[in-house]
């Protein structure tokens, strides 16, 4: 998946998400900003967890598709 289509598919799951109290569902919608942000912060967590990438320039690689979601995020 290309950065820009990552970038928005992660938004979009931090953007709205579901949760039940006593039974009932509510539907909240984060601000902009927010979801903007945790997608972020999850970008950076995946990028720091190259660990399980077998070689360097794989790691290289992965960092910078990392780096390039991260860009395509601030552009939102």
């Amino acid at each position: 998946m290309n950065a820009k289509d990552k970038a928005k598919e992660l938004f979009d799951k931090f953007s709205v998400f579901s949760y039940s109290v006593n039974g009932f569902k509510y539907t909240t919608e984060m601000e902009h900003h927010a979801s903007k942000q945790c997608a972020i912060l999850c970008t950076e967590e995946l990028k720091n967890s190259d660990w399980f990438i077998p070689t360097l320039k794989d790691a290289l690689k992965w960092r910078e598709h990392c780096n390039d979601i991260k860009r395509e995020l601030n552009k939102l």
